[in-house]
């Protein structure tokens, strides 16, 4: 065997490793998409008008249990049925909507800062 063989073999190993656990952790379930297509109904159909979820509200709730806020992994679940009902740029956007850290311009930060 040559000398920089075991060192890619091990490199190989390692990344296949990383790459099993990275994607377990971000990973979401069916539970956790349905949980988003009952509880965001509303915010998430086609043709509705573009609304808010209340970040307080179910919708919200049950897109922070996802991992991450990884609506990009529920939309990868979407059957071709609930595509039809439900537009993905919405279900992608409710990560930005429910992030719980509120940010400095909603909570009055900036305000207190630049105030003379």
């Amino acid at each position: 065997m040559l000398p920089g063989k075991p060192a890619l073999l091990l490199l190989c190993a390692i990344i296949s490793a990383h790459h099993v656990t990275s994607k377990n952790l971000l990973g979401c379930n069916d539970e956790q998409k349905k949980a988003i297509l009952h509880d965001c109904s509303e915010f998430i159909e086609h043709g509705n008008p573009y609304k808010y979820p209340p970040a307080g509200g179910p919708c919200c709730v049950a897109v922070r249990a996802v991992p991450f806020l990884n609506m990009v992994c529920i939309v990868g679940l979407l059957t071709e049925a609930e595509k039809k009902q439900h537009d993905r740029e919405k279900v992608r956007n409710l990560q930005y909507h429910c992030d719980s850290a509120p940010s400095a311009v909603s909570s009055g930060v900036l305000e207190r800062i630049f105030s003379f």
